[in-house]
């Protein structure tokens, strides 16, 4: 499996759009701004312990922050230790894949197999030994078709039925301008769309349609 998360990237744009600073979000991450500045710099992720609390500050879920998702993270679905702003919880991670791993009947060498790590390290997360990666994170999300909230333990709810379709960091982007505008903003921006795409089916059909009269005019000549 191969993964291009570039979220030192999607940090710095989530900064941007939300109009915050590097120093605001290391002060709530209680780390070094230069730390913030160097995951893009330096064209690094950040460490798995800091997709949570980054995502709190941010008001997202962590689903739409490793791009699994479109969607936004619901405050009533979050529990109350993800309420807390607490950092990713190992615990929770951990009792969560084990229950995952029993419930689908398989072994921690099958699933590791599946995700591309030794049973070994499947083994030590579920013995709370070793932090998971954001790779396994994101593996194991889509592996047994939960949300990668359930996981870190910020919801109880395992349903992904919002995150089905996947978006490429183009359309999240377009989707995230959207909501910055107005109603009245979105209204003309959709009928924009609407029209763009009636014309384009309009052209589909006239191009169909003289097709189609070349193919029987060609036949016509044939048969006479």
């Amino acid at each position: 499996m191969v993964f291009n998360l570039r979220l030192g990237e999607r940090v710095h744009y989530l900064l941007r759009k939300y109009n915050k600073s590097q120093k605001e979000l290391a002060d709530f991450l209680n780390t070094k701004t230069s730390t913030i500045n160097g995951w893009k710099q330096a064209n690094r992720n950040p460490s798995s312990d800091m997709i949570v609390p980054i995502c709190d500050f941010f008001g997202i879920s962590t689903d739409y922050f490793l791009n699994y998702g479109e969607f936004d993270v619901d405050e009533n679905n979050l529990t109350s230790t993800a309420k807390k702003k607490d950092m990713f919880d190992n615990n929770i991670f951990a009792v969560r894949l084990h229950l995952l791993r029993t419930q689908a009947n398989i072994s921690q060498k099958s699933l590791g197999d599946s995700v591309g790590v030794s049973y070994h390290a499947i083994s030590k997360i579920e013995n709370k030994q070793r932090a998971a990666s954001i790779e396994i994170i994101y593996a194991l999300a889509e592996y047994f078709n939960v949300s990668i909230d359930y996981l870190t333990g910020r919801t109880d709810n395992p349903d992904t039925s919002n995150n089905k379709q996947k978006l490429t960091e183009e359309e999240l982007e377009l989707l995230e301008d959207f909501r910055q505008l107005n109603k009245y903003e979105q209204n003309i921006i959709m009928g924009k769309i609407s029209e763009m795409i009636y014309n384009k089916n309009i052209e589909k059909s006239n191009t169909e349609t003289s097709e189609e009269i070349v193919e029987i005019d060609f036949k016509d000549k044939v048969n006479r």
